[in-house]
Formats: structure tokens, sequence, C-alpha cells
């Protein structure tokens, strides 16, 4: 594994004129050409690529991860600039030796230098002879292990608060009144974690969407003039248009990718009700600055760039002073050799606080300059510190993730028990990165808004999310899936928490990379000690809360695995609201129609439907606060089949789809055998479901496609064949074949339960999957 080249000129550094922006910057190669005579150059980290990582062999070349018979060397200018030379053995112009922090030619003496240019176009790196003395940054480098920072595997529910809010007034994106239609304006309101019009999904191709259901996106109004606009929700189009879509700038803030203006709260006014407009930006001010809860600053911080601990090779006093501390701190026994080393072995937290008593009461020696000493001191006592409250942080996750998701065995046993299901029973389907968020979805629900707690859900949100995008890149056992999986009911729980388990392995991998690098370990240890919704602040107490505020997203996730094995929505139509006597209300639901009928709803078994779950599972089910409308609509993650008992009766085929993307589908019925009794297209919108209808006519064979507007109008992302056998004389047994998908998305195994005879119908149920990657 290659090392990032880290020029000590990063983060702001001038010399001799020439200033260097903030950022990590290290040795590249122009064009990111591979090949001879390519100039390498410095330039701003872009992420771990091939071309700006390097190794240092024994004989002193610098090799190009991009091709391993390229390596650092100089060529005929005057000054010689830095170019990639075909390897050749024994050629003293390209071999290297560091020196006091310099890299320096073996050939001419001269040492590395950057000199002249600019962010856009990165500065030239030529010979020049050695600065004496300490060694200015402009001549000093380092080799600098990297971390590559993976892409946000899937987007997360969040709120969006304005920068206008304080600690005791946390104030967000809202629709004005929780009015659901489409055109309401969007206003800010006091954060309400029961609200769901104040929780948002950011898509990456910049949608808004908003978690109400009804495919309603953050859009533009109304005209105000001066090129404003009002904002509100609307319902999208599809495919989305430029006026719905934003572009997430850094700082916290959101461009409309149609206008160019950004969104803006109104008036610069911190008051609920305040609605949101759309305008040019203007410098100083804060209406214009948003920050999203859970903020991902750990991801931000991973991906901001190697920077190496100071080295104290350019300085003979500061290096003469690290040596001495060291040694003086390996005499006890607890370490041999570098200090630094140490940082990632979790056994000597404890040491930690100690070692920086000792090096504070350690006297300089006489021959070391007193300022080197304090300088070097204050850096390691810093570093300590530092250490030891990273340390913590994750020790904290692990007890947490240990109670939130590795000990729940029993609760998913029991969980099984009450769904009426044994471990040799049907499939289990779902996605782990759904429990997860599910998980997070109802922590951040249950903790109330503003000030501490805004903080404590931050910072689970945060190192979960982060684990998320690590663990989805790694590769072998260790991969995450951001795939649906399929499993007996008797091997659910060892599915889950093998992948559980994964999460807390790419924890610590991000740990690792912290306690490597001296610039992401002083960014973390900066967002440990401090408030605000970035805060890493984990209070002693915090934990138990935590884990409390999970068990109930973990419940219902589990449960809507384990549901759709058994069971079914059913509903039929009545001229009154009354539900069924001795029945328990928690299985069925009544909803009042348009024309005065209303709808009964029910869940029972897909064999019976006079066998309903017993109360305990319907709790289960409705532990995170569901007031049933989404469990009986299968939509928010539930995905049970929904027989048909209208006009056509048991001779009735009904397929639903269950769309478990951010992306709307359009859903298409061509009737191959029978005929529609219904519509034949219909919208699903992101995590509902949607039906279509065939019936019997000497035949039942039902094609259906799938598409996403966004990809094609023309071509299906999915498509199947559904069928059923005459209810009468075949018993109305259903199935389904020739299916297709592609462009990212998966279909999960069909549920098809046959329908009974004069009663209802055979249900299809198809669930749909996307990963984008």
């Amino acid at each position: 594994m290659g090392s990032f080249i880290w020029c000590a000129m990063s983060n702001g550094g001038s010399s001799d004129g020439y200033w260097f922006g903030y950022g990590s910057y290290g040795l590249n190669v122009r064009g990111g050409v591979a090949e001879a005579g390519a100039q390498v150059f410095l330039y701003p980290w872009g992420g771990g690529q091939d071309n700006e990582l390097w190794t240092m062999d024994d004989q002193g070349h610098i090799v190009s991860q991009a091709n391993d018979q390229l390596v650092i060397g100089i060529d005929d200018s005057d000054p010689p600039y830095t170019v990639l030379c075909q390897l050749t053995g024994g050629d003293p112009t390209q071999q290297w030796t560091v020196i006091n922090g310099a890299l320096q030619n073996n050939s001419t003496q001269a040492v590395m230098t950057a000199t002249t240019g600019q962010v856009s176009t990165g500065w030239n790196v030529v010979m020049d002879a050695a600065a004496g003395g300490v060694t200015p940054d402009n001549q000093s480098w380092q080799f600098a292990p990297y971390f590559a920072a993976p892409a946000a595997a899937v987007p997360q529910w969040v709120v969006i608060q304005t920068a206008l809010s304080t600690d005791t007034n946390s104030l967000v994106l809202d629709v004005r009144n929780g009015d659901t239609s489409s055109g309401t304006q969007v206003v800010l309101a006091a954060q309400d974690p029961s609200s769901s019009t104040q929780k948002w999904l950011i898509t990456p191709d910049g949608r808004v969407l908003n978690n109400i259901g009804l495919q309603l996106v953050l859009g533009l109004g109304e005209p105000i003039g001066s090129g404003q606009n009002y904002v509100n929700v609307q319902t999208q189009g599809m495919p989305p248009i430029e006026d719905e879509q934003w572009i997430l700038q850094p700082g916290g803030l959101f461009q409309n990718r149609g206008t160019g203006r950004y969104l803006t709260v109104s008036g610069n006014d911190p008051v609920a009700g305040t609605g949101l407009i759309t305008d040019e930006l203007y410098e100083g001010s804060l209406n214009s600055v948003f920050t999203i809860l859970p903020c991902n600053t750990l991801g931000s911080i991973i991906a901001s760039g190697p920077q190496p601990f100071p080295a104290f090779l350019a300085n003979p006093d500061q290096f003469a002073a690290y040596t001495y501390i060291n040694q003086q701190l390996a005499s006890s026994g607890d370490f041999s050799g570098d200090l630094r080393a140490t940082y990632t072995n979790t056994d000597l937290t404890a040491n930690y606080s100690d070692w920086v008593t000792q090096i504070r009461e350690m006297t300089c020696p006489s021959t070391i300059s007193p300022p080197d000493w304090t300088f070097v001191s204050n850096v390691l006592q810093a570093e300590l510190q530092a250490v030891s409250a990273v340390q913590t942080l994750f020790a904290n996750y692990s007890t947490y993730h240990d109670d939130a998701f590795s000990k729940q065995e029993s609760l998913v046993s029991g969980l099984v028990t009450d769904a009426g299901l044994t471990n040799d029973d049907a499939n289990a389907q779902g996605l782990v990165l759904s429990i997860i968020s599910g998980v997070l979805y109802t922590v951040l629900e249950a903790i109330p808004g503003g000030g501490a707690a805004v903080n404590a859900f931050a910072v689970l949100g945060n190192i979960v999310q982060s684990g998320i995008n690590i663990g989805v890149a790694a590769g072998g056992a260790e991969h995450i899936t951001a795939d649906p999986f399929e499993t007996q009911v008797g091997q659910l729980w060892a599915t889950m928490s093998q992948q559980f388990g994964n999460l807390l392995i790419a924890t610590g991998i991000m740990e690792t990379a912290i306690l490597c690098d001296g610039g992401m370990l002083s960014a973390t240890f900066g967002l440990v000690n401090s408030t605000g919704p970035d805060s890493l602040a984990w209070p002693p107490d915090l934990t138990p809360q935590l884990v409390a505020a999970s068990t109930p997203g973990f419940t219902v996730a589990v449960m809507q695995m384990l549901m759709p094995s058994k069971y079914q929505i059913y509903c039929q139509q009545q001229d009154n609201g009354e539900l069924f006597s001795g029945v328990s209300p928690l299985v069925q639901r009544i909803e009042r129609n348009w024309d005065g009928t209303w709808s009964h709803y029910w869940v029972g078994s897909n064999a019976d439907w006079t066998d309903y779950p017993i109360d305990a599972a319907m709790n289960a089910c409705f532990a995170a606060g569901d007031n049933g409308w989404i469990f009986f609509h299968s939509a928010g993650g539930w995905t049970l089949p929904q027989p048909y008992s209208g006009t056509y009766g048991s001779n009735c085929l009904n397929v639903t789809i269950s769309n478990q993307t951010y992306n709307a589908l359009n859903t298409e019925l061509t009737m191959i055998e029978g005929f529609a009794p219904a519509a034949t297209s219909q919208m699903v919108p992101s995590y509902m479901s949607g039906s279509l209808q065939g019936a019997y006519d000497g035949g039942l064979s039902m094609q259906i496609d799938i598409f996403d507007p966004s990809i094609s109008s023309d071509n299906p992302v999915a498509s199947f064949i559904a069928h059923q056998h005459d209810s009468i004389t075949e018993g109305a047994d259903c199935w389904i074949d020739t299916t297709s998908q592609n462009s990212g998305y998966t279909m999960l195994s069909p549920i098809c339960n046959s329908g009974s005879p004069f009663f209802y119908s055979g249900a299809i149920q198809v669930t749909l999957f996307y990963n984008s990657n």
C-alpha cells in the first residue's frame, strides 16, 4: 500500500512569498498520466488515487503506485523539475534520502522544493539547495499513511436545521401547519422528533424527499421578484426536474440546480413559521446556512486527506526533545520504540493520562533549547489527550453496539415465536442497512430537540453512518452488504449478527485511521470537546439512553422481515365503521372513504383470514409508534401481500409492488390472459406499495413492467409475468416467471399466496431494492 508524500506547506502555510491554501497537499502526477516524463508536482489530496500514492524502497527509489516501473527522478531543466522516470537500477538521479525532513537527491544533493502555482493548477516542484538549519515548509515532506474515505452507501432520513438556531431553540425545515398538500410552503418550525414532515432524505441526484411518503420533494414555488422564489413541497416530476434538485455546497449551502439561487430563511428571521425562499448569497449572513442532522462530520474528517503527526525532523532540537521524551517514557516499561506507535493500542488507555503528567513534569535538558522543548512537550501532551478521548469515544460506541445489536439473539428468537413462526418456516427477506437505518430513525424520534439532545443523536448517527460507508466499501468477509438477503427464519439471527459484527469491525477500522493521522486525530478530538449539532461528545449516561431508544427500531425492522412469511393484509368495503367484535383492535383498522363507505383492513395468515397474529406480535410491529396506516398500507418498510376481495372475488389476482428505494417508480400492466378490472398503470412512491389486478377469463397471466423514469421511460428496470389458475377448479394458486432486473435494481423472491374460493384473490408481493453501486 502506498503512502501520500505530504508537504508541510499544507493547511495554509507560506514560504518565500508563496501561499498554499488550506487542505492537505502532496506529490502527484500532472494529468494523472502514468508515463515517463510526466511532471511530478504538488497538488491537493484527491482521495487516494494511484497517481498520488508512493512507496520508498530500500534503494531510495520513490515508486509510483500507478506503475511500479516508474519512479521519481529529475529532468534537464534549470533548475531541474521532478518527473516520472523509467526505473533504472543504480541511477543516483532516481534515488533519494530523507534528511531533516527534506527529500535529497543522491546525485545532485539538492532537495525537492515547492515553488509557484495555485490550487487549480498545482505547484511546481524543483530541485534547490537545502536550507541550512531548520528545514522550511516548502522543503519539508513526510510519508503519510492514508485511509481512502468511501462514498456514502445509502441516504439516511435527516433533519435540516437552520444555522440561526441556538442550543435552546432548534429550528428545522417543516411544511406549514403539517399540511401535506402539494404546493404547501416550507417554513421553520421548532424541532419535534415525532414529526414525519420534519424528516427529509437527500438523494444522490439532489432531490430532498419529505418523509410523509406522498412523493413530496423540496421545490420552487411562486416567484417573488428579483429572481427569488418561495420554497414549497410538491409532487416530484418523473423524471425529476431541475427546480426540484439541490446541490449541496460546502459550508451548509443548498443551491437550487434550476435557478442557481440558495435556500434561505426569509428576512433572516429565526422564528417558527418563517418561510423559506431562494435568494442570492450575502456575505456573513447565516440565513442560507443549514446543518444536516445527524452530521456526517466523521466522514468529512476522513475525506479531508492525510496529515501526519509533526515528525520534528526539520529541527534538530525538536527531534532531540522528541527522542528524549520517548526514552524517558519507555524506561517505565510500558512500551519500547516510538510513543506514537502505541496510539492504536486500546489496552493502554489508562496510561495516556499518566504519560501526560510525566511529560508535563519533565525538565528540559540543557542541550535542547527551551522553546523547542516546550513546543514538542505541548504537542505530545495534546496528542495523548486526544488519543485517550478518541479511544474512549469508540469504546463507548462498542458498548452501545454490543447492547443494541450483538446481544439481541433472545429478542429475535422471541419475535419469531410471537410471529407464529418456527425456525424451519419460509424465508425471511430484508436488508441489513434497513435494520440499522430503522434503529437510527427511532433514536432520532426518541431524542428531544435542541441542545445536548441533538448532540446525543448526532454522535451515534455520525459513527454509524461512517461505519456503514466503510463496511459497504470493504471486501471479503468484512463486507456489509448493501443488497437484500433471503434466509430461512432459523438462520435470520446468524445472518444479521454477521453483518452487525462487520459494522463493529468497520468502526474499528475508522478508529485506527483516526489514531494514525495527526489531522484526523486533532479534528475528532475537537468535536469530542465541542457542543453543537456536529459534536462527538458522549457523556457517561448516554449509552443506556441510546440503547433504550434503539430497541423499538430494531424490533420493528425484524418484524418487517418476519411477518410477510405468514401474514397478509385483507381488506373489504363495508357501509359502517364497525370493527370485528371479539377480535383484537390491534389486528384491524377502519378508514372512511370519500363515497361514505368504509375500508376495513385486518391482518391474518395467508391460509386463513380468521387466523390473526397475537397481540404481542402486533405490539412489536407498532413498537416505534406507527399509527397503523403505514403497516396496513405496506409502506415505510412493510411489505405484506394484499389479496383482493372485490367484485371478482377469488378469481382475481392482486400483485403488490413494494418500492423500497428513494426513486419513484411507474408500473405498467399488460394482460396476456384474462382482463384488467382496474387501472393498468400506477406510480409507486418511494418506500410505499402499489397494486395491479387481473381477473380470470379462460386464463390469467399478467405482464408487469416497472420503470424508473430517471433512467428510462421505455426500458423497464424490472419485469415479470404473474399467473394464477382458476380458483374453483384449481385452487387459485399463483406464481411468477420470466423475471428480469437491471440498472441496480434487485427484485426479491416473490411471495405467492393462493386465494380462497368465493372470498379473496390470490396475492403476489414483489419487493424492489436499489443499489446505485
